[in-house]
């Protein structure tokens, strides 16, 4: 078995961040909210802020420094609402998943979201995506809501379960 690290990704790491968004986006379109065409055409400064923004934490999954998955978890700004977090495009590649990365990378969110004070982490997942359901509630998340219809795939909608986690219960 390859050594697995985990790390913030960095500006210098743009390359490798957008290689692994689009694909996620191309493979899973089902699953995010954003689509391939609409990112595929974005500047590369938009990536780059993408990375650079303070509130935002990109964690990456590396083996033999290739990205193999990735989780972003979206701190709040807001004086109010700074103990919510958001978890954002979780995805491992196919070739490795199975391995644990996945629960790994939310293990890396939860620890971020800990130390900056995080109370509750919100999520949502594709209402199809029951691998996703069972590892978030497997890790303490709970269901509380769902969004009917929330993307439309072509002709197809797709509801969305919103799911979270209180960290200090």
């Amino acid at each position: 078995m390859k050594k697995i690290s985990y790390r913030r990704l960095k500006v210098e790491d743009v390359e490798c961040y957008k290689n692994i968004r689009l694909e996620l986006l191309k493979q899973n379109p089902e699953s995010f909210g954003s689509c391939f065409e609409e990112e595929n055409g974005f500047s590369e400064q938009m990536w780059i802020n993408r990375l650079s923004k303070k509130n935002v934490y990109t964690i990456g999954a590396f083996i033999n420094n290739e990205i193999v998955g990735i989780a972003v978890n979206v701190l709040n700004p807001r004086k109010k609402m700074k103990h919510v977090a958001t978890l954002n495009s979780m995805y491992v590649r196919e070739a490795y998943r199975k391995l644990g990365i996945a629960q790994s990378l939310i293990k890396q969110v939860i620890n971020f979201s800990k130390s900056n004070e995080v109370e509750i982490i919100n999520l949502s997942v594709s209402s199809n995506n029951g691998n996703a359901i069972e590892l978030y509630k497997k890790l303490g998340f709970r269901i509380y809501g769902e969004e009917k219809k929330a993307i439309k795939l072509n002709s197809t909608y797709i509801d969305l379960v919103l799911m979270n986690k209180e960290l200090y219960v």
